[in-house]
């Protein structure tokens, strides 16, 4: 998926479509397993934004980010997410990366905040009780190279240059694409 095709809204049946090169799985009902999941790298002095999650036993980080809803452009869906997560309104740069996980295109924005508090996103997921199939959720500030933080071939790749600003302003002029 291109930046162009990212501004699109996208449709219901869009939403749950096979995306470009990927297997086409279906759930039992029929219906397209795939879809499309927007998020932001968001920097500050304390690090980069992520989300802690606690599940299953497990302990990790992710991104800001969740499914783009029909009607929405990735974009939307990116600005949304980060709101809903991290308590934060913010400004996109342009897109910087994406990644083919399973059958699903992530899409992933550099952002900069424009208001609101960081730690006070009040979206559905942030009140998942612990003992929940979803796990906890809570937004943290890691540093580039912390070990758990997913997608792992954004997180290798943050961690691994010397200068984080140079690597970001790369990757808006030609954003790569990573296989997870």
């Amino acid at each position: 998926m291109n930046e162009a095709e990212a501004k699109r809204p996208v449709s219901d049946a869009e939403a749950m479509r096979p995306v470009s090169g990927a297997a086409g799985k279906r759930s039992a009902s029929g219906a397209a397993s795939s879809w499309v999941r927007a998020g932001v790298i968001l920097r500050s002095s304390a690090g980069i934004a992520a989300i802690e999650r606690i599940r299953g036993g497990l302990v990790y980080f992710t991104l800001p980010g969740g499914r783009v809803e029909p009607g929405e452009t990735a974009e939307e869906a990116a600005q949304r997410e980060a709101y809903e997560e991290l308590g934060v309104v913010v400004k996109l740069v342009g897109l910087v990366a994406t990644v083919q996980f399973r059958e699903n295109t992530q899409l992933y924005y550099l952002a900069e905040p424009v208001s609101g508090e960081f730690g006070t996103g009040a979206g559905e997921e942030m009140d998942s009780p612990a003992d929940s199939p979803a796990g906890t959720y809570r937004a943290v500030w890691v540093p580039p190279g912390q070990p758990e933080l997913k997608p792992a071939p954004i997180a290798a790749a943050l961690s691994a240059g010397p200068d984080l600003d140079q690597l970001l302003a790369t990757w808006l002029t030609q954003p790569p694409a990573f296989t997870e």
